[in-house]
């Protein structure tokens, strides 16, 4: 009897460990989120081809729950391709949104979530109009916030 009480015991253990290793706060529905504006600087614009139109390739890295770098910029009229890599231990993802947007639904590209530490991920799309965007990890969009700049 206490063996079978004691294997219960451990089973209960394990259980309860799984669960808490698996309940992520950035479980929540990405659908139950608003998007947050992006900060009130100005950002100061990555390099980019000045040629109007070029297609151009970026690298962005989420590390410690944050984007390095987290301001971007891009000329408008052409292909965006970003070299994303996670170097955490949970799931992350780039999704890009007008600024200020309040639904899932305006959302210009949402990203597939890539694990991590060392996960990678080519995301490709077109350069949206010139204006200011946000990009965020869905699955974590209180804490990995950046900004886009299309000109």
């Amino acid at each position: 009897m206490a063996r079978v009480l004691r294997r219960s015991v451990v089973l209960v253990g394990v259980i309860a460990l799984i669960a808490t290793a698996c309940d992520n706060p950035g479980d929540e529905a990405v659908e139950d989120r608003t998007v947050p504006s992006a900060t009130e600087a100005t950002p100061s614009p990555s390099p980019v081809d000045d040629g109007g139109g070029a297609d151009t390739e970026l690298t962005l890295v989420a590390e410690n729950f944050a984007f390095s770098p987290s301001e971007l910029a891009v000329a408008g009229g052409g292909d965006v391709t970003i070299r994303f890599e996670n170097r955490d231990t949970v799931q992350h993802a780039f999704s890009l949104f007008p600024e200020g947007s309040e639904e899932k639904q305006e959302a210009i590209f949402l990203g597939s979530p890539v694990s991590g530490p060392s996960g990678t991920e080519r995301y490709a799309f077109p350069a949206p109009e010139p204006g200011a965007y946000v990009f965020l990890c869905p699955i974590h969009p209180d804490e990995m916030v950046g900004a886009l700049t299309v000109g």
